[in-house]
């Protein structure tokens, strides 16, 4: 099925083109990308997200878990999903990476917000290859036949993109589960792992003190900035300042500069008070003589439990596996499944 939209019906042929493709691509193909964002703003709000990148206080197995093997769990997942390529190997890990956070006994906040996320993800990722992938948009010069075509871009756009199908969709979407896959694991290990946990795990590894560092500041900065979009948003609202301005509603353009102006008067206290608590970190750093010595002493040891030892092996022989499929898939053929 192919069908054109021509909103501009008096206009010239290469003209209507040449307009049609212009509004195409400032309006309509960021619509999509943008309501999906507004619609993820409106339903979790900062608190959800900050929520979601926020570590959980709960007595649950995996929270018992030493670091190094949560740390080592999620990173067997993210190579897992980066190396398969076969559906059924991607769905494995997927559902791999969502049962081990039922042990984690999440709020159901942060699971209605997980699963708002990745299902957001699988959305924007199919519809973006529905049209950029060239092995699924060239319908018009004749290197994708045979697809299912739901729409055909005017032709000032065919330099970028040709057409919309179903199976670029289809497999956008199957890609995306590498993505989800890798975004759960990793949020799994935050929201169970306190930050000087994560310390703790990368020590355990011999990462360099400067690298374990940069990293746990870097996550819990994430829901520092989004509680402090919050307290800014709400103090913003409190003087009668409105993001999305009501008072201009018949000129969109003027409204949406407005509600750009408006974003960003908001975000530069954000950023001031980022910059201004990093340098009150690196102060507080230099006076309790961060790398002032080669070897840092620990006031807590994690010491790893049977449980620990035990799992943590099983996680480098599922490594070792997938590497392995990669080498032995032409010899052994149920290894293409991780192929």
């Amino acid at each position: 099925m192919e069908f054109t939209i021509h909103p501009f019906i008096t206009l010239p042929g290469e003209l209507k083109s040449i307009v049609a493709g212009v509004f195409l691509l400032l309006i309509v193909l960021p619509l999509v990308p943008g309501t999906v964002s507004y619609l993820l703003f409106k339903i979790l709000g900062i608190s959800g997200f900050r929520r979601l990148f926020s570590y959980e206080a709960r007595d649950s197995p995996i929270h018992r878990l030493h670091p190094l093997t949560k740390l080592l769990t999620s990173s067997a997942i993210g190579v897992g999903v980066a190396l398969t390529d076969s559906f059924l190997g991607l769905l494995i890990f997927l559902l791999l990476s969502l049962i081990i956070r039922i042990p984690a006994n999440p709020s159901e906040r942060k699971v209605r917000g997980l699963a708002i996320l990745l299902i957001s993800n699988v959305l924007l990722i199919g519809r973006s290859q529905s049209f950029l992938n060239p092995a699924f948009s060239r319908v018009v010069t004749g290197t994708a036949r045979g697809l299912t075509v739901v729409y055909i871009f005017p032709k000032s756009l065919r330099w970028m993109t040709e057409g919309i199908t179903v199976e670029g969709f289809v497999y956008g979407a199957i890609q995306s589960i590498r993505v989800i896959s890798a975004l759960s694991a990793a949020l799994r290990f935050i929201s169970t792992t306190h930050p000087s946990e994560i310390v703790y795990g990368f020590k355990t590894l011999k990462f360099p003190i400067e690298v374990t560092f940069m990293i746990a500041v870097a996550i819990k900065s994430i829901p520092s900035i989004l509680e402090k979009t919050s307290v800014v948003i709400s103090a913003e609202r409190a003087r009668a300042m409105e993001i999305v301005p009501r008072s201009i509603s018949r000129n969109i353009f003027k409204k949406i500069a407005a509600t750009f102006k408006a974003l960003v008067d908001a975000l530069l206290p954000v950023i001031i008070e980022t910059l201004r608590e990093a340098r009150q970190m690196a102060l507080a750093a230099t006076i309790k003589g961060f790398r002032a010595y080669k070897q840092r002493t620990y006031y807590k040891e994690i010491e790893m439990s049977k449980t620990d030892i035990i799992l943590t092996l099983a996680v480098l022989a599922l490594f070792a596996f997938i590497i392995a499929a990669q080498f032995l898939a032409y010899k052994y053929p149920f290894l293409s499944l991780f192929q």
